[in-house]
């Protein structure tokens, strides 16, 4: 009995081994699908900030064209495509509560794409409007006829630009009724800045609120 007993001994220990071969290599990551991911995680952040600094520069009427937003949006769906290709495969398969979060960042992802989409039609045309508003507000203010109620509705402008409060649309919109209303050679050019002037005043707010639904949405948060 003794001899069959220790021949068993090496076949135990060698079963021994490749379980406990196997127990740890489930258990570890994959060295390459887990800097895949890293690397995904990574780029998603990145891209997202990317995303948020070229909004406010667009809206600050910095930048000279949307390619740098698309081409961060791009990489923010990239990034977020490759962690459901991978899932939690380094670490031993996926689990509920990875796959709620990558569920989460798909729908984030496609909100934010829409939202992005309709910030760029809507700033682009505040953008124009604000040129506008400028030069006209500028030529028509050097025009004794009109230079006071132009000043008056610039400076209320000014103001709701800043804050664009109920309270403040309200003194712009007076300004521009009274600037309207104004009879004088100057007419066209009045009533071309009027209509921008209430171009601004309905797009203004809603650009701010999808820029600030961007800015607040917590993709990178939850990536992390």
């Amino acid at each position: 009995m003794t001899g069959p007993i220790w021949r068993l001994v090496p076949i135990l220990a060698g079963l021994l081994l490749v379980l406990t071969y196997l127990l740890v290599r489930g258990a570890s990551p994959d060295p390459v699908l887990h800097e895949r991911v890293l690397q995904a995680l990574h780029a998603l952040v990145l891209n997202d900030a990317a995303l948020h600094r070229d909004m406010l520069r667009a809206r600050a009427g910095l930048l000279p064209s949307y390619d740098p937003v698309v081409e961060a949006g791009r990489g923010v769906r990239e990034a977020i495509d490759t962690l459901r290709v991978a899932g939690a495969a380094p670490y031993g398969g996926s689990s509920a509560g990875i796959e709620r979060h990558l569920a989460r960042l798909v729908a984030e992802a496609t909100e934010q794409e829409a939202l992005v989409e309709t910030f760029k039609s809507d700033n682009a045309l505040l953008q124009n409007s604000l040129a506008y508003f400028t030069h006209a507000s500028h030529d028509l203010g050097r025009r004794q006829s009109v230079a006071a109620d132009v000043g008056t509705l610039v400076n209320a402008m000014l103001q709701f630009m800043r804050d664009p409060q109920p309270e403040v649309a309200a003194e712009v919109t007076a300004a521009l009724e009274r600037l309207a209303r104004l009879p004088g050679p100057q007419a066209t050019e009045v009533d071309t800045l009027v209509a921008h002037g209430r171009l601004i005043l309905s797009t203004l707010p809603g650009v701010d609120a999808i820029l600030s639904r961007v800015l607040n949405a917590p993709t990178a948060e939850r990536a992390r």
